[in-house]
């Protein structure tokens, strides 16, 4: 009698993280939402989240995590002026202890608030941009450009006119021939 096996199916370990936050001015305290979900089909242990941004964002579950559950927590840091993208990593194990693991960029999840800008139309003056709210700033950049501009004409001068700076010393003046100096071969000296 041949008794039939049930058939298994592949197990199909998979992760996901997110984390979520609300725009922040910078230095000021952050509250961000970090989700690990188990979207596979069996069950998850050794459940942690590495955050290389916000270290406090961190976290370990000691309990399973199976199939289609997630764990949610909060954490709060400090919005830097400027940091860049950082990545939250969890990590768990399946039951045949081969590691599963999933990433979440979090790039663009705080952002500065939006500042209202008015563009002004080609004739406004300065005191009407100044009533508006509009803060003029000189341009470096323009100045910086000109200086560059004027060195490289400066440092390219002596190449236009055949290797001669001519701003520097007049040109010579023509030769003139000196009558008493012997003809050269071949000619005959003018008659006088």
């Amino acid at each position: 009698m041949l008794v039939p096996f049930p058939r298994s199916e592949p197990a199909n370990p998979a992760l996901e993280v997110v984390k979520e936050g609300s725009p922040t001015t910078p230095g000021e305290m952050a509250t961000f939402t970090v989700t690990v979900r188990n979207t596979g089909d069996v069950p998850l242990t050794e459940v942690s989240v590495d955050d290389d941004e916000d270290a406090v964002c961190g976290n370990t579950f000691a309990e399973p995590l199976p199939p289609g559950a997630e764990r949610k927590y909060t954490c709060n840091a400090v919005v830097e002026d400027y940091s860049p993208p950082g990545t939250v990593t969890a990590t768990a194990v399946d039951p045949q202890h081969n590691p599963v693991r999933a990433t979440y960029d979090t790039k663009g999840i705080v952002h500065r608030p939006q500042v209202e800008t008015i563009a002004p139309h080609p004739g406004a003056q300065p005191d009407v941009l100044a009533s508006a709210g509009v803060e003029l700033e000189p341009l470096p950049l323009l100045g910086i450009g000109m200086v560059l501009v004027g060195a490289l004409l400066v440092a390219i001068s002596p190449y236009r006119n055949g290797g001669q700076d001519r701003r520097s010393e007049p040109a010579p003046a023509p030769a003139v021939p000196d009558p008493t100096a012997a003809p050269a071969p071949g000619r005959s000296r003018p008659a006088r």
